[in-house]
């Protein structure tokens, strides 16, 4: 059984090096930030979906274990600061950002997203995933079962510099 979130607005939540069998916090309103991380353990969904997020979002160190399905649903999501996926984050299952918001960075450096003979992250329809620069500081690696990866719905925002190191696909 899934942890529930509170339901009305709430100044802030931080949960570091907790283990649970599911999160359901759709429609959640936070003024501040919200922090999953750190050890931050779920072995099945993590429910952000319509969620209104005031500050930053963080799933830094955070482990979702939910393969051949959605380990993060966090579909017209809207954070007016940063969403952080990376720095350890780890998640075995479809990461679903479709018509997300985000008014900061997204941040991937060091995450490890895999999703075998499914799709790894989804962000269609999102807004400012493209539209801002998004530094890519570590190589990012796309695993891919039998699907190719679809180019003419991918998009990565340019500038690059010749710092950043390629975008490689990984068998």
């Amino acid at each position: 059984m899934p942890v529930n979130a509170p339901a009305g607005p709430t100044p802030l939540i931080r949960m570091t090096g907790c283990q649970l069998p599911g999160l359901d916090a759709e429609d959640l309103r936070i003024d501040a930030d919200l922090a999953l991380e750190d050890g931050f353990t779920v072995r099945g969904q993590v429910k952000l979906a319509r969620a209104r997020i005031g500050g930053l979002l963080s799933l830094a160190g955070a482990i979702l274990d939910n393969p051949g399905a959605t380990a993060l649903d966090a579909a017209r999501l809207t954070a007016d600061h940063h969403l952080c996926l990376g720095h350890g984050f780890t998640a075995r299952g479809e990461v679903h950002l479709a018509g997300a918001r985000i008014n900061g960075d997204l941040v991937l450096a060091g995450a490890r997203i895999s999703n075998p003979g499914g799709t790894a992250l989804a962000a269609d329809q999102s807004e400012h995933l493209t539209q801002t620069c998004v530094p890519i500081r570590d190589q990012v690696m796309l695993r891919t079962g039998p699907a190719p990866i679809d180019r003419r719905r991918a998009r990565v925002a340019p500038p690059f510099s010749a710092e950043s190191p390629p975008i490689r696909r990984q068998q």
